[in-house]
């Protein structure tokens, strides 16, 4: 009875925290170095942007040019996770990730470019009670996580990851929670780090 009522609920907020943990510590390096040439020609690129809309006199001049090269690294980056995403299920289950060609990326890329940019209307939206946002959150997560190049539709590709987004929806919610809580107490260790600097 136990077994069958933890099949409907789920694994524990906590529990999924510590496999997430104990998969990327198992993850090879080659896998983590693929995400990463994702993310930091975004982050590194996001925080030009930031600095040089906010401090350069002629930043009107390249504000458009820079927008676009931010919004591509975006989309780059959304891609790289779709690929790590897809090399960490392929190392949960024990088998070799299938080949991935050209095609594959190519509809990988379109899928995370048709649909990811939606989040920056859609996430802030869900903040206000018309949308539930650990619903939402966790769709464009799924989005990230469930791309794999198979030939489907945007409808299929948003289909499953609403099933998923839905699938244990305590365990988002608790899961986001921590996640705040450990972001903001970064935030507030990074924030007296730089007021301290200074003195």
């Amino acid at each position: 009875m136990k077994r069958a009522n933890r099949r409907q609920t789920g694994k524990s907020a906590s529990e999924l925290i510590e496999e997430a943990i104990h998969l990327l510590r198992s993850a090879p390096v080659a896998t983590l170095a693929s995400y990463y040439l994702g993310a930091l020609p975004f982050v590194l690129g996001l925080l030009y942007f930031w600095a040089d809309m906010s401090r350069s006199p002629s930043a009107n001049q390249h504000l458009i040019a820079g927008s676009l090269a931010l919004g591509a690294l975006f989309l780059w980056m959304k891609f790289r996770q779709a690929l790590f995403a897809r090399e960490l299920r392929a190392l949960l289950s024990g088998e070799p990730a299938p080949r991935i060609g050209f095609r594959r990326c190519l509809r990988i890329f379109i899928t995370q470019t048709a649909l990811q940019p939606t989040a920056f209307f859609l996430l802030p939206l869900a903040v206000l009670p018309v949308l539930p946002f650990p619903w939402a959150y966790a769709f464009y997560q799924n989005l990230t996580a469930l791309a794999d190049g198979e030939p489907a539709t945007l409808r299929d590709q948003m289909r499953k990851a609403q099933q998923q987004a839905a699938l244990w929806p305590k365990q988002n919610l608790l899961l986001l929670l921590i996640l705040f809580g450990f972001g903001f107490y970064v935030f507030l260790n990074w924030s007296a780090v730089f007021f301290m600097l200074p003195g």
